[in-house]
């Protein structure tokens, strides 16, 4: 399926990485003095929108829907942890290509009182705790995870429990920097409307038409590759096995998250920028097809009426 988004970032960010490519070899540090470690516990996530915390140091196989690495909670940006250990690991790649950074670290942290799950913990990739929030820590240890366990995972296509996390969640001003375990290119997760008014409860489910089609120029066309169900509201990840499906395919939505920024058009080429039916959100549905599968949607991928959210609740 065409999904672009993020390209021109890219390549705008590729300069920068390659400067910095020489520290993220290095093994990080903490960018905090001993002195500002002791005064303060706590570490605040900086991401422009939510990022997960895992069940280990990666992520799950495509199509995965066991608890292998999977998605235990997703905080926000601005979230405090506490950072307990690191793991080095493999960085999240796509085809091969390191999608936040080439560090291998994960740090295995803990949510503080606010959370969804105080006191539950697990593995955060490196890059969404910037330099100065990050404390110096030992490598993981089989004695650390099981002083400070990890909350019980959940089957990766399982959308998240809280219907508290924001659609919209706030950004640290200013956050942000670039070392062996940080890189400033995080997914854009803005665009999505807020949650409908608590006064008008929403319709448990409702079927959502797919319209898998893409811009050509001043033309709309149907995709190539058809749309898929994934374990996780993000683009070129995650699809899960024989949920593929084309223009004019009937699902059936119970929630919306906000995930990863998704476009119909072509984000290199300005000759689509008036096409009318030009597309793009960070709205995801959580759905279910006939044969019963489940995972996540761009509302991208639907038609006009059935984008917008539809009454439906934040997973």
């Amino acid at each position: 399926m065409l999904i672009r988004g993020g390209i021109r970032a890219a390549f705008l960010l590729s300069g920068f990485l390659l400067l910095t490519s020489t520290a993220c070899a290095a093994s990080p540090v903490s960018a905090r003095t001993d002195d500002a470690a002791a005064s303060t516990s706590f570490s605040r996530i900086s991401a422009e929108g939510s990022v997960a915390l895992r069940y280990c140091a990666g992520y799950p196989p495509e199509g995965t829907t066991t608890m292998s690495c999977s998605e235990l909670d997703r905080l926000p940006s601005g979230s405090l942890v506490s950072m307990r250990c690191w793991e080095d690991t493999k960085a999240p790649e796509l085809d091969g290509v390191p999608l936040y950074g080439p560090s291998p670290r994960w740090f295995y942290v803990t949510e503080a009182e606010g959370g969804n799950f105080p006191g539950g913990s697990g593995y955060l990739y490196s890059a969404f705790v910037p330099p100065s929030e990050q404390v110096q820590t030992e490598k993981c240890s089989a004695d650390i995870i099981k002083k400070f366990p990890a909350i019980v995972p959940r089957e990766t296509v399982t959308p998240p429990i809280s219907s508290e996390i924001s659609p919209d969640p706030p950004v640290v001003p200013g956050a942000g920097g670039n070392t062996a375990a940080s890189s400033p290119n995080v997914p854009t997760q803005s665009g999505a409307a807020a949650s409908p008014s608590s006064a008008a409860p929403p319709s448990p489910n409702v079927e959502i038409r797919v319209s898998n089609l893409v811009t050509s120029g001043m033309n709309m066309r149907e995709d190539s590759k058809p749309a898929y169900l994934s374990s996780e509201p993000r683009n070129y990840c995650c699809k899960i096995a024989g949920t593929e499906v084309v223009s004019g395919g009937v699902l059936t939505a119970s929630c919306h998250v906000t995930g990863e920024r998704t476009t119909n058009g072509n984000d290199t080429d300005p000759v689509d920028d008036s096409n009318a039916g030009r597309f793009e959100s960070s709205r995801w549905y959580f759905a279910v097809n006939s044969s019963g599968s489940k995972g996540y949607l761009s509302e991208v991928w639907t038609s006009a009426a059935s984008r917008g959210g539809l009454g439906l609740p934040i997973c």
